[in-house]
C-alpha cells in the first residue's frame, strides 16, 4: 500500500483575475489579444488568467495565451515573463499528456531563468523534469534533476523547495533500487528524515504526515516495527486536525501494512475500514481496489469468510475495471495514431502517382516538340519516383501490419485480463467453499450421517468445477503465451527500420537528383529497396545465421558511408566458436545506426566502428565501438536514441525472462565520454545458438 509521489511546488502568481468562460472561443479570444496593451500588468493579468482560471477543457485558449505572453515578452525584454510562459506551457503539455512536448518547454524555461538568475523558476523546471522522468523510471535522470534543486534550495534558503526536494529524492531512490536484492532503505530514510527536519522548522504539516508516513513504512519493510508504528503514530497526531483528512486514506493503507506483516489483523482490518470511509469521501479506485485486496486476505485469515467473499467481489470488480480502461485508452491510442500513418502514407503515394502521370504528360510534349534532352531527363525523374512510390508502398504495407498487430497485441490484452478474472474467480469459490464447508458442520450431530454424504457429493461436484476452471486457465495462459510471442514479432518489426533513417535516405536521394547525379541517386535507391526488403524478410523470423546479420551490416555501412567525405573504416571481428551461432535479426544494425547518426563521427579525422562477437561464459557477447565525440547526455541526439534501446531492452527481456544480469554482468551496457575515454561503446549479451 505504499504510494510514491513527486511534489511539485508550483508558484502562484497574483493579481486581477478574470472570470474565464468554460471554454473560450478561440477566434474571439484573438481579436480580443490583438487589442490588449503589452505592459507587465496585462501580461501578469493573462498569465493568471491562463493558469489559474482555465481548465483542463481549454488548453487551445491555454496555449493561445501564453504564446501570446511570450511573443509580448520577446518584444519588450521582459525576461521573467518569458520564462513563465515557457514554463507553463511545458506544465500544461504535461497535464494534457504531452510528456515529450513538455520536457522540451521545461528545459527552454529553465536555460532562460539561468541566464537571467530567476533561481525560483529554475527550480521549479527542474522539479518538473525531475517529476518526469521518475515517472517514466529514469530514476539516474530524476535524481540529478533533484539533487540541482536540493543545491539551488539550500544556497537560497528555498525552504518549501527543499522540503519537497528531499522526499522526492527519497521517493527516487526507493523507485530505484525497490527490485534489488538489497534495497536502499537507510538512504531514502536519510533523505525522508532531512525532509521532516524542514517541515517540522516551518512547520508544515502536509509534509509532516508524508514524512512520518514514508519513514514508518520504511522501517516495516526493514522489519523493525517498533519504529515503523512510533512514526506512522507521529503522523496520526498530525492527521487529527480535520483539513488534512483527505490525506488519511494513504496514511491508514501504510499503517495496515505494517500490522497485517505482523499477524496483527485485528488492528490492520481498523485501519483499513477507516481508510476505505476516507476514500468514499475522496475516491482513488487505484487505492481503493488496493484495500479491498488486504481486507480480503485479512478476513479470511482471521476464519471471516462471509467478509472475505464480499471483499474479494468487491476487489475482482474494481481491478477488472481499472484494467479495461487502462487497456482500452492505450489500444484506442494506438489505433489511431497507426489509422493517421497509414492515411499519410495513402496520401503520399497518390501524391507520387499523379506527379509521375504529370511527367508522363510533359515527356510526351518534349518528344513531339523534338527535345529529346528533356524527354530523356523526365524519363529519368519518371524512373526515381517509380522506385519512390515503390518504397512507398513498402512502407504504406509496414504500417498496415502494424495497425494489424496492434490489434493483436490488444486481443492479448484482452486474454490478459480475461486470465486475471478467472484467477479472481478461483480465488472466489475457494473463499466460499470454505464458508460454505463451516456452514456444514455447524449442522449437528442429529445429522451427521446425512450431511457426511451431501458434503462428499458437494466436495466432488467443485473439485470437477474447479478442476474444469483450472483447464479453462490454463487454456487461457496458452492463449496469452502465443499472442506475447506474436507481440514480440511486433517490437522486433517496429526496431527493424527507423523512420528517420528511410526519411534520411530518401532526402538524401533528392539532393542527388536535383544536382542531376542520376547514377549516383540510382544506386542509393536500389540499395535502399535492398535494405528495406531484406528487412522485412526477416522480420518474422526468431533468428537467423550471424553471417546473413553481418552481410546486412557490410551493406548497410555501404549505403551510409556516401554521406561521408573521408573513408569510414568498419571491422567484425568472430571468434571462430561463434561463427555459426544464430541471433534474432536487426540486433546489432540499431547500435551501427545510433554510432554514425548520433557520435558525430563526420567531425573525426580517422572515423571507425567495429564490432566484436564472441563466446564468455556459454553467451554470445556483442560489443559495438565507435571513435565519435560521444552521446552528449541532455542534448537531443541523446534523447533520439531511447525508442531504439528501450525496444533492443525489450527483446532482451524477453529473451531473458526480465533478468538485469546474466553470470553477474549486465545483459545490456552503454558507455560514453566521459566514461571512457573517447566515443561510445555498447555490449549486451545473446543466448547461445547454434545452427545445427
Amino acid at each position: 500500500m505504499k504510494r510514491t509521489i513527486i511534489i511539485a511546488s508550483l508558484f502562484l502568481l497574483t493579481g486581477t483575475i478574470l472570470k474565464a468562460q468554460d471554454v473560450l472561443k478561440i477566434d474571439s479570444l484573438k481579436k480580443v489579444l490583438t487589442t490588449e496593451a503589452s505592459d507587465t500588468v496585462t501580461l501578469k493579468k493573462y498569465l493568471v488568467l491562463a493558469v489559474s482560471r482555465l481548465q483542463t477543457n481549454n488548453a487551445a485558449a491555454k496555449f493561445l495565451i501564453l504564446d501570446w505572453i511570450i511573443d509580448k515578452s520577446k518584444e519588450n525584454k521582459y525576461q521573467q515573463y518569458e520564462a513563465n510562459g515557457y514554463y507553463w506551457k511545458a506544465v500544461t503539455f504535461m497535464i494534457t499528456g504531452q510528456s515529450d512536448k513538455s520536457v522540451e518547454w521545461y528545459t527552454t524555461a529553465m536555460k532562460l531563468a539561468h541566464d537571467i538568475n530567476y533561481l525560483y523558476l529554475e527550480n521549479n523546471c527542474n522539479i518538473g523534469l525531475g517529476a518526469f522522468y521518475f515517472n517514466n523510471e529514469q530514476y539516474d535522470k530524476a535524481r540529478s534533476y533533484f539533487e540541482k534543486v536540493i543545491d539551488i534550495s539550500l544556497k537560497n534558503n528555498f525552504t518549501a523547495a527543499l522540503t519537497s526536494a528531499y522526499l522526492n529524492m527519497s521517493n527516487v531512490i526507493f523507485g530505484a533500487t525497490k527490485h534489488l536484492p538489497s534495497p536502499k532503505y537507510d538512504e531514502v530514510i536519510h533523505y525522508m528524515k532531512l525532509s521532516l527536519e524542514v517541515a517540522e522548522k516551518r512547520q508544515d504539516t502536509v509534509f509532516l504526515i508524508k514524512a512520518n508516513t514514508g519513514i514508518g513504512s520504511m522501517y516495516n519493510l526493514k522489519k523493525e516495527y517498533a519504529l515503523s508504528e512510533r512514526y506512522m503514530k507521529q503522523a496520526g497526531v498530525y492527521l487529527a486536525v480535520p483539513k488534512w483528512e483527505y490525506l488519511g486514506s494513504n496514511f491508514y493503507g501504510n499503517l495496515g501494512e505494517v500490522y497485517k506483516v505482523q499477524n496483527k489483523y485485528k488492528e490492520a482490518i481498523e485501519n483499513f475500514q477507516k481508510g476505505l470511509v476516507i476514500l468514499k469521501k475522496y475516491p482513488d479506485p487505484d487505492l481503493e481496489y488496493k484495500y479491498y485486496g488486504s481486507l480480503a486476505e485479512l478476513s479470511e485469515a482471521t476464519g471471516d469468510y462471509a467478509n472475505a467473499y464480499q471483499y474479494q467481489t468487491r476487489y475482482s470488480s474494481l481491478r477488472d475495471s481499472l484494467l479495461n480502461s487502462e487497456k482500452f485508452k492505450a489500444s484506442a491510442e494506438l489505433d489511431i495514431k497507426y489509422q493517421q500513418a497509414v492515411k499519410d502514407k495513402e496520401i503520399s503515394r497518390l501524391q507520387a502517382e499523379q506527379k509521375i502521370r504529370q511527367l508522363e504528360s510533359e515527356k510526351q510534349k518534349a518528344i513531339i516538340a523534338g527535345n529529346l534532352l528533356e524527354a530523356k531527363r523526365k524519363e529519368d525523374e519518371i524512373t526515381i519516383l517509380s522506385r519512390e512510390k515503390e518504397v512507398q508502398d513498402l512502407q504504406l504495407q509496414q504500417q498496415k501490419e502494424m495497425l494489424a498487430r496492434n490489434q493483436l497485441q490488444a486481443r492479448a490484452d484482452s486474454q490478459q485480463i480475461q486470465l486475471g478474472f478467472q484467477q479472481s474467480l478461483l480465488k472466489e469459490k475457494q473463499i466460499s467453499n470454505q464458508q460454505r464447508t463451516r456452514n456444514y458442520l455447524i449442522g449437528g450431530l442429529a445429522l451427521l450421517g446425512l450431511l457426511a454424504f451431501v458434503l462428499y457429493r458437494n466436495i466432488s461436484a467443485r473439485k470437477r468445477a474447479y478442476t474444469q476452471l483450472e483447464n479453462k486457465s490454463q487454456q487461457i495462459k496458452e492463449q496469452a503465451l502465443q499472442l506475447s510471442r506474436q507481440a514480440k514479432l511486433i517490437a522486433q518489426f517496429q526496431s527493424q527500420m527507423n523512420p528517420h533513417f528511410v526519411y534520411n535516405a530518401l532526402h538524401n536521394i533528392q539532393g542527388l537528383v536535383l544536382s542531376s547525379e542520376i547514377q549516383k541517386a540510382n544506386k542509393q535507391i536500389q540499395s535502399l529497396a535492398q535494405l528495406m526488403r531484406k528487412t522485412f524478410s526477416n522480420a518474422e523470423k526468431d533468428d537467423i545465421p550471424l553471417e546473413e546479420e553481418i552481410n546486412y551490416l557490410q551493406k548497410y555501412i555501404e549505403f551510409e558511408s556516401t554521406a561521408f567525405d573521408r573513408p569510414l573504416e568498419f571491422q567484425v571481428k568472430v571468434d571462430k566458436e561463434a561463427e555459426q551461432a544464430l541471433i534474432p535479426p536487426m540486433m546489432i544494425q540499431p547500435f551501427v545506426e545510433n554510432a554514425i547518426k548520433h557520435a558525430e563521427l563526420k567531425k573525426v579525422e580517422n572515423p571507425y566502428i567495429k564490432v566484436l562477437i564472441q563466446l564468455e561464459n556459454d553467451l554470445l557477447s556483442i560489443s559495438v565501438r565507435d571513435n565519435g565525440l560521444g552521446i552528449k547526455t541532455g542534448e537531443s541526439g541523446f534523447e533520439k536514441l531511447s525508442h531504439s534501446m528501450s525496444v533492443i531492452k525489450s527483446r532482451l527481456d524477453l529473451i531473458f525472462q526480465g533478468k538485469a544480469d546474466v553470470s553477474n554482468k549486465p545483459v545490456f551496457a552503454v558507455k560514453t565520454v566521459p566514461e571512457i575515454e573517447s566515443g561510445t561503446l555498447v555490449k549486451f549479451y545473446l543466448p547461445l545458438n547454434y545452427n545445427f
